[in-house]
């Protein structure tokens, strides 16, 4: 039999090899999954999937809570996003989920439209993650993959403290046994103090034995899911010792089977509304989604191609609506999960997908035991990993205004996460205007040599991460003298260095751009030092 005979009659060899080469350029997963290499990869996708599904369950519920949602809503929404950037993502190990700061975005632009009518509240968020994803979408055959860039190191940092601020003190209530209806900081700390005589010691007991169980599995059971361990020991004590009996609040009955396919319903009132919140909430998602891409793809020693990133996004939040999901993101813990162990390639996403659809279908029963306190627990885990202090004070050290800026996004998001989106915006346009970038790059340039090598890491601006990583041979060497003139004094001089660059960035730092573009500054009479 010829090689060519399964090819229909009237297609030429080269007409399907174009065909197959278009196909994988708008869905890249698909050349891995033609070319997967089965009795190698598979047993170690095999096992990384089932260890992603075993902590998105658990997240994916208490993420669903804190979007407003019922806990089958968060399944809904870790199924076929995966899928989907299995399908269109360029990055080998990133997993697409539901994310606390999405979550508690979601919260905040549809609870005042929605007025307390459940299925509106449904309809809302159906519809505010498709037109995010239609966003996305269209925002990549713009190649505007450069967004990921838009909120700088500094203010992304403070935006998600900010939330991680406000998830903490929404799930304190839960913890104590009352619920907390005010929103921002103060109110909210002021409400929590007035009802502290109110707190059910019953479900206090159980917050307290949920962190402790947290606590001992994140120290003896460092392999375990600490999340899954948490809820499994829960609900069992919950369905032995019959806690809602004693007034403790559980999960209760969550559906089985899948989704049904249908579209919301939504006032024609609601859609600028909702079409300005999801360019909003797209535009963190990406960012947010594009530094755990990156941070991965730095680890694992691949590139990862951003305009394409915006299209497999988009995917996976149109997917999530299908599914009568919310917003879904990158997300860092289940993309850690994989990668730890030992996941290869996007399979380990659907594995994952087919784990937890499998849960869906007959494993919901057990679910209904699981006391809202310990998905407060959860919670308040995952509000406290999220606070970076760590990166906080790396910036301090290198800018101070970057550190004001990043405290006041902090301080904006906690009193306000609605309006704080607008107020991220204005603030990277005062720090990254027309020099901003340039001065933040020379600031960390001219500072002492032995730190530079680690600070590089956070420098934000017009160049990409993988950028400032490959300039980091030019400054490991460089007086403030030698910085200065790589970077240019001036903001024209500057912005043909970065320009230049980019050409470097594209093909290496050993192409003929890099050599041509080393000797234009050698014979300008700017040596750059190796």
């Amino acid at each position: 039999m010829s090689a060519n005979s399964n090819i229909p009659p009237g297609v030429s060899p080269t007409e399907k090899g174009g065909a197959i080469r278009r196909l994988t350029s708008a869905a890249p997963g698909v050349e891995t999954l033609l070319h997967y290499q089965f009795a190698k990869d598979f047993r170690h996708d095999l096992v990384a999937g089932i260890s992603v599904a075993a902590v998105a369950l658990p997240v994916a519920v208490a993420y669903a809570q804190l979007a407003g949602f019922n806990p089958v809503v968060g399944l809904y929404s870790s199924i076929l996003p995966l899928v989907a950037y299995a399908i269109f993502g360029t990055s080998r190990q990133l997993m697409v989920n539901p994310d606390a700061a999405t979550c508690a975005m979601i919260a905040s632009a549809i609870a005042p439209l929605a007025a307390g009518d459940a299925e509106l509240y449904l309809s809302l968020s159906i519809a505010l993650t498709f037109f995010t994803g239609l966003l996305c979408i269209a925002a990549s055959f713009f190649r505007l993959g450069a967004l990921a860039d838009f909120l700088s190191k500094p203010i992304l940092v403070g935006f998600l403290n900010g939330i991680a601020i406000s998830i903490f003190l929404g799930q304190v209530g839960k913890l104590l046994g009352f619920s907390i209806g005010s929103h921002g900081i103060v109110p909210q700390l002021l409400e929590i103090f007035s009802k502290l005589p109110e707190t059910h010691l019953p479900t206090l007991a159980v917050g307290a034995g949920s962190c402790a169980v947290l606590f001992i599995s994140l120290r003896f059971l460092p392999h375990m899911p600490a999340a899954l361990v948490v809820l499994i020991v829960a609900g069992a004590a919950a369905a032995i010792l019959r806690l809602d009996a004693q007034g403790i609040a559980i999960l209760g009955a969550v559906p089985a089977g899948l989704p049904p396919l249908r579209w919301p319903a939504v006032p024609l009132e609601d859609i600028p509304s909702l079409v300005a919140d999801a360019a909003g909430l797209a535009l963190v998602l990406f960012t947010s989604g594009t530094l755990t891409a990156r941070s991965f793809a730095s680890k694992g020693h691949y590139e990862i191609d951003v305009d394409r990133e915006l299209a497999a996004y988009g995917a996976a939040n149109i997917a999530s609506a299908l599914s009568q999901g919310f917003a879904v993101t990158g997300a860092d813990s289940r993309t850690a999960m994989g990668a730890a162990a030992g996941g290869r390639t996007q399979v380990t996403g659907l594995v994952a997908a087919a784990a937890i659809a499998t849960v869906l279908l007959f494993l919901t029963e057990p679910l209904r035991y699981v006391p809202i306190a310990a998905l407060g627990t959860v919670l308040v885990f995952a509000a406290i990993s999220l606070f970076d202090v760590k990166t906080l004070s790396e910036i301090s050290k290198i800018d101070r205004l970057e550190f004001g800026l990043a405290m006041i996004t902090t301080l904006c998001v906690a009193a306000f996460v609605l309006a704080a989106l607008k107020a991220v915006k204005w603030l990277a346009d005062v720090r990254f205007g027309p020099s901003g970038h340039r001065n933040f790059i020379r600031s960390a340039c001219q500072r002492e040599r032995p730190a530079l090598q680690e600070r590089c890491s956070l420098l934000s601006g017009r160049l990409s991460r993988s950028a400032m990583c490959s300039l980091r041979p030019l400054f490991q060497k460089s007086t403030p003298a030698t910085a200065n003139a790589v970077l240019g004094h001036d903001d024209d001089e500057a912005d043909h260095t970065i320009n230049s660059y980019a050409g470097i960035v594209r093909n290496g730092p050993n192409s003929s751009a890099s050599e041509s573009w080393r000797n234009s500054l050698i014979a300008s009479g700017k040596r750059p030092r190796a």
